[in-house]
């Protein structure tokens, strides 16, 4: 049997497979000889040397050499091996690390995990209870297949950075790799319950180091007790994007995070911003259903604007949001509510649930749920006061406002916005990098509870007082970062980057944060990167290369616009968009450019596979990121293993907004995409068979409204369902076979049903192998259709 050679990535994305089968059934073994004891799950081992006195962490299954000696921050005096039961992780063992003061390092491996375990386990060994603000915890020495760390990169929440002498600090994770190679280590905090873990990555000596802490601003440990810190883990991975995508998985399971499905959303934002009245958000519901409806928005959310009370010259929202402005909503909030959910939509509000003006009049006989710093109440700047979430007045407060909205009022989509000032932090907007805020600056009433631990008190209070049909879109983590990884399990949705806008380069925003957090979307919570804008103002290769890069990737798609002023190829844009996919999307160049440029979006789970690439040449803007975007050739051109795909195949394809047949090729994707600009591509290997390369209905041309394809060899019959929208015409497009040898179309039908019901197929043209069909119905439905060829 001849094998074909495997390219990296095709064997990494197998090694991945094997990896996640449950079938495999892996335990933790232990080791010893030579004096090194060794506890190992067929994915990584972790050693300790008696005579070196090293810890060793490596990749058992890498095609590289990963390895990562663990530097603890005290003198250890004793080392074992014990098992470890968790309810999350299973069975396990773990290297115990004692120190003279009774603080343990703790470092486990669990069955098919690809990660190792780090906790600290702190030791009060006085007779007085003490405080931590913050614990230093493991620092690791890489070794990335011996690559000079010039040559390595890391990517975290501060972007994508060279490794340098200055310590970059991420919070949460941080991924470290070779960007030719991407293969690497991904090192990150998997519990934010009471502290707020942080990963600085630095050159010293030539070397590559990693270096970890927790802050707490304020844990009390009791006397003559312990306290075990938040859980770290460590992985090398041949490829790092998987290791993210994993650390993200874990993450899911640490907290039995189950997903709800992911709407698609209009918000009143970023078009009307306070000016919204019950007037025209009626008028734009009503072209919103008639338009958008029928091909999948499903949320009308109201933004800020509706309430009453003071506004303070800064432009702080109003907090007042119990009580709604008459003038502007007349009929009040349960009305509105319920004129949008009459149309078919689920209605959605935006408020701000952790804080209020202490001084506002609103709030003058509450004045006891706020956090205080001495005699005054904190300020968190545009997020006014925030509460105090150690005190159950203040969660009963937060409740009431929760159940009033949601199910007194009927809202069953929130947009919960300033929640860092549930941690009683500083405002950092906008926030990527670490930098000190002061945690804990303003004591809590409950002295025994942390920030982060009150804040995520105030996120289940939420929770539950609104109900679990509810969806809970968190917003946004970029004002402080602190709420990044809090957030973790409490909320279905996060906006995970800073207010973008309409006009280039601002629309880039969105692109730059959604990419470099991708790997939680549709594992952790749905990303939302902010509205795709179509309007008329702005260039259409814009508002393409924006639309392009929210459908292919996957991420919460809104918008926030005047429907009804919309020309119609820019409404034409939006259709083209909804609804989401709900896969995976992944980015080539995540290690190469701050703003991947290079994104595959494969569909595996039906008999037909389906891949879609999609281009983005973003240009260069001039603003603060600017740094992180690399400048792009007009020219792709990249190696298909590279993308992801199999190169020693032959593919055709089919792009999108230039409407064009791609004719055969292999090794190499190379196409032209202009500045600011976006070009996406469906791509199929060559087959003598007839094969969907495109539709017109949706942007990733088939996986979102094909539900069947089948090709009957003896009868010469192609035939498939798909999913139309009433008088919305339906391209099929077409690989009648092999370029050099296709099969010519000679009918086109359709099935009874679809005939009585006054649908219409017609066979537009047929230029050799490119075949085009038309399909219009006069109402939504599925639709069968069958081709029939000849030879």
């Amino acid at each position: 049997m001849v094998f074909r050679k495997f390219n990296e990535y095709v064997l990494v994305s197998l090694v991945t497979v094997l990896v996640g089968c449950s079938t495999l059934r892996r335990t933790v073994k232990v080791e010893k000889s030579g004096g090194i004891t060794e506890i190992n799950n067929g994915l990584l081992s972790v050693s300790y040397d008696e005579n070196s006195k090293k810890i060793i962490l490596r990749s058992i299954v890498s095609l590289k050499k990963l390895d990562a000696t663990l530097i603890l921050d005290e003198k250890f005096n004793e080392v074992k091996i014990e098992d470890i039961n968790s309810d999350k992780f299973g069975a396990g063992k773990a290297i115990i690390i004692a120190h003279p003061s009774g603080s343990i390092d703790r470092v486990a491996l669990y069955p098919n995990e690809n990660f190792a375990f780090y906790n600290k386990i702190i030791k009060n060994s006085s007779a007085k209870a003490i405080t931590v603000s913050m614990a230093k915890t493991v620092s690791l020495n890489l070794n990335i297949n011996s690559v000079p760390n010039k040559e390595l990169c890391a990517n975290g929440t501060f972007g994508l950075r060279k490794i340098d002498g200055y310590k970059h600090g991420s919070y949460c994770y941080a991924a470290i790799a070779n960007p030719k190679t991407r293969s690497g280590f991904v090192t990150g905090w998997i519990s934010s319950d009471r502290g707020s873990g942080v990963v600085y990555v630095y050159e010293k000596n030539k070397k590559t180091f990693v270096d970890t802490k927790i802050d707490f601003g304020k844990l009390l440990i009791a006397p003559k007790s312990t306290e075990t810190t938040e859980t770290l883990v460590i992985g090398g991975f041949d490829d790092a994007r998987i290791g993210l995508e994993k650390f993200a998985d874990v993450i899911a399971k640490n907290y039995d995070i189950k997903l709800k499905p992911q709407p698609t959303v209009y918000c009143t934002w970023y078009h009307y911003f306070r000016d919204i009245n019950e007037k025209i958000l009626k008028a734009n519901l009503k072209t919103a259903k008639k338009e958008l409806q029928p091909f999948g928005l499903s949320v009308f959310q109201l933004d800020d604007g509706y309430q009453t009370g003071e506004c303070n010259k800064d432009a702080t929202p109003w907090k007042n949001f119990l009580n709604w402005d008459k003038k502007k909503f007349p009929n009040g909030a349960k009305s509105m509510s319920k004129t949008i959910t009459d149309a078919g939509f689920v209605s959605g509000l935006w408020y701000m649930p952790f804080s209020g003006s202490y001084n506002s009049s609103y709030f003058a006989d509450k004045k006891n749920i706020f956090a205080m710093k001495g005699d005054k109440p904190f300020d968190a700047s545009w997020g006014g006061n925030p509460f105090d979430l150690s005190k159950p007045e203040a969660l009963a407060f937060v409740a009431k406002v929760a159940k009033t909205v949601c199910k007194d009022w009927g809202f069953k989509y929130i947009k919960i916005d300033g929640l860092w000032a549930g941690t009683v932090t500083r405002q950092k907007y906008v926030n990527t990098e670490y930098s000190d805020d002061n945690m804990g600056e303003a004591p809590l009433a409950d002295s025994n509870i942390t920030n982060l631990q009150a804040y995520r008190m105030g996120l289940k209070t939420v929770r539950n007082a609104a109900g679990d049909d509810v969806f809970i879109l968190g917003c946004n983590s970029p004002q402080n970062m602190r709420t990044f990884a809090g957030t973790f399990g409490l909320v279905d949705g996060m906006r995970i980057g800073p207010d973008n806008g309409c006009n280039y380069p601002a629309i880039t925003d969105g692109a730059l944060f959604g990419s470099r957090f991708y790997f939680l979307h549709n594992r952790v919570w749905h990303n939302d990167p902010d509205p795709l804008y179509t309007r008329n103002s702005i260039p259409i290769s814009d508002a393409q290369m924006l639309a392009s890069w929210v459908t292919i990737t996957g991420q919460m798609d809104t918008t926030s616009e005047t429907y009804a002023n919309l020309k119609p190829e820019r409404l034409d844009i939006i259709k083209r968009t909804m609804p989401s996919h709900n896969l995976k999307a992944r980015p080539a160049d995540y290690f190469t450019n701050g703003c991947p440029s290079v994104w595959l979006l494969s569909d595996t789970k039906r008999s037909a596979r389906r891949d879609v690439v999609g281009l983005f040449n973003w240009g260069v803007p001039k603003n603060a990121y600017t740094h992180l975007f690399q400048k792009m050739s007009e020219k792709f051109s990249y190696d298909l293993d590279w993308i992801g795909l199999d190169s020693e195949s032959e593919y055709v394809g089919f792009e999108f907004w230039t409407n064009k047949f791609i004719p055969p090729f292999s090794k190499k994707l190379q196409y032209i995409v202009p500045v600011r600009s976006a070009r996406v591509i469906s791509l199929k290997k060559c087959s003598n068979e007839p094969q969907i390369l495109s539709t017109s209905r949706h942007i990733t041309q088939g996986i979102v409204d094909i539900v069947s394809e089948h090709y009957n060899k003896s009868t010469d019959v192609y035939s498939g369902i798909s999913k139309l929208v009433a008088n919305d015409p339906y391209e099929i497009r077409i690989a009648s076979g092999k370029p050099s040898e296709p099969l010519k179309c000679i009918a086109a039908s359709l099935s009874e049903q679809d005939v009585k019901a006054g649908v219409k197929i017609k066979v537009v043209s047929q230029d050799g192998w490119k075949l085009r069909v038309l399909i219009n119905t006069p109402v939504s439905r599925n639709v069968n259709w069958s081709l029939k060829f000849k030879k």
